[in-house]
This record gives structure tokens, sequence and C-alpha cells, in this order.
């Protein structure tokens, strides 16, 4: 069901931008042929959340684009998630900020709120980003969900604990240290000792995120940074 709802949202947005398929290919750095099997409804599976999530923004369209209320087959609605089978969707805790997120880890308690997503997303929590280190990718503001595997891969941006405080940084692994590195220059990048005593743990790889424009500081800073730097 959530496979043919995408692919037939996938199509129409590509339509309406006027894209073929290799184009649309090339944007979000998957193969032709699994861009035509999602529009056809072939593929065995919907594909995973960091694959849609480049595809939207290939499309230029919210990640949530393909599960609101104007999809072309009719479902029944649960919060803030569309549902097909309720055995498939999972209650997924959301974070205000980093604070409620340490107060509800040291008290083992579950936040004020919650989001619905299909099981299939992998998905263990979300939660606002508080600040740019991760600008322009990330901005203050956006709402940021994260994997359920706590491992983070090299290369990936991540969330983290270091030192009792909460990071979202990419991280590199290299040898025997861990680096979390801020996009941003205007923060510091963090060395950690995998053998030395700090306290470190990692929560998960940033799978996708919502990002609202009249909730986000640093959404103008970063209009004005697309008009400057990516039209040159």
């Amino acid at each position: 069901m959530y496979t043919k709802i995408i692919g037939e949202k996938t199509k129409k947005r590509r339509k309406e931008k006027c894209m073929t398929q290799n184009q649309l290919a090339n944007l979000a750095g998957v193969s032709q042929g699994t861009v035509s099997c999602l529009e056809s409804g072939r593929l065995k599976s919907a594909p995973e959340a960091d694959v849609l999530f480049r595809i939207a923004e290939a499309l230029e369209v919210d990640f949530e684009y393909f599960f609101d209320t104007a999809a072309s087959v009719s479902l029944k609605k649960h919060g803030n998630m569309l549902l097909d089978q309720d055995e498939i969707i999972e209650r997924v805790p959301f974070y205000h900020d980093y604070k409620e997120f340490t107060e509800c880890l040291t008290l083992k308690t579950d936040p004020q709120n919650h989001k619905y997503f299909a099981r299939y997303l992998n998905i263990g929590f979300g939660i606002n980003s508080m600040n740019d280190a991760m600008f322009p990718t990330l901005l203050c503001g956006d709402r940021v969900f994260v994997s359920k595997n706590t491992r983070v891969r090299t290369g990936r941006i991540g969330v983290f604990l270091l030192d009792d405080r909460i990071y979202i940084r990419q991280l590199e692994e290299i040898g025997t240290r861990y680096y979390l590195k801020a996009i941003n220059p205007s923060f510091t990048e963090m060395i950690v000792k995998k053998d030395g005593g700090r306290p470190f743990k990692m929560f998960g790889e940033v799978l996708f995120f919502v990002r609202y424009a009249s909730e986000s500081p640093s959404y103008n800073v970063y209009k004005n940074y697309q008009k400057t730097f990516l039209s040159l």
C-alpha cells in the first residue's frame, strides 16, 4: 500500500517539475531503474528512509509529502501519520530539546510528545535540532528523526552523548579515535579516544528531517546562503 502511494506521488511531482526519470535518479543518487520500478508499483518493498528523503529533496518537497492527505488512496488517520494497518505503525518518542532528551534518558521516562510512523522506516526517536552546527545541511529548529540502530557509520550525521551533553554531528572514525565534525566552521571539532575515559555514546544516524520555515530561526540565513553561494 505505501509503495503504491509513494510511487504515484513521486510520478505526479516529477511530471509537475518537468523531469525525466533519469534526471530524478541522478539528482537523488539512485538508479533510473529504481525510479521506474517505484513509479510503476513494481518495487517489492518501500524505499528506505534515506533513499526516500533524497527523492523528496530532488523533487523539492517535504518528506511528509508522500504520506499527506492528498494521497489518492483513502487511508485511516491516526495522530500525525496516515495508517494502513495498525500493526505496522510505531509510536516514536519526540524530544523538544536536548535538555528533555537527557532528562528522559537519566530518569528513564517518556517525553511529552510522540509521532507516528510506519515501522519499515526504522525510526528510534525524533528531536529538535538546537543549533546551527550542521548548517547548511541542518538548521536550528529542524525536526530530526534518528534510526533505531545506534551504530553511526563513518561519514554519517548522528546524535551523540559526550561529557553529558547532546550533539548532532558528522562522525569520522580514524584508527583509535572518533571525530565529531561540525559543518559550520563556527563550531569546533571534538575528538574522542575509543579507549578514553570520557562518557561517550551513539544514539543513531539521522535518517531525515522536517523543516518548517516559520519555526526555524535560521531559515532566512539559509535562504540567503542559497542565493549567494549555490547560484554561483
